[in-house]
């Protein structure tokens, strides 16, 4: 268990990285010019995603975001598809990332109260 435990924890220290550079680059975009549209795929590959059209197609992201400046980044960014797409490329003997076991198990725990 142990080595799986040291897997995980550098799949995610790895996925900490990327995600801090997107991060930065994001906010460093509408630091710079708040009114600007951002170019999704430009700025996912400097930040070093390997994406392209199709994959922005397949996880249905528009190329242009617009950045709506009186919320955080994280609200209004496609961060969840990105990540998600990010693990499954780079782990996919993990099967799911842990990002979306969160989300999922409370998803489901709203979805069995209603």
């Amino acid at each position: 268990m142990e080595a799986y435990d040291e897997g995980v924890a550098t799949a995610m220290a790895r996925a900490n990285e990327v995600f801090g550079r997107l991060t930065n680059a994001v906010e460093a975009l509408v630091n710079e010019a708040p009114a600007e549209p951002i170019d999704l795929l430009a700025v996912s590959r400097d930040a070093g995603l390997q994406l392209n059209e199709a994959v922005l197609d397949r996880l249905q992201l528009p190329r242009i975001v617009y950045p709506l400046t009186w919320l955080p980044w994280y609200q209004w960014w496609p961060y969840e598809p990105l990540w998600c797409w990010w693990w499954r490329q780079s782990y996919p003997w993990y099967r799911c990332c842990p990002y979306m076991l969160v989300r999922r198990s409370r998803w489901d725990a709203t979805e069995h109260a209603a």
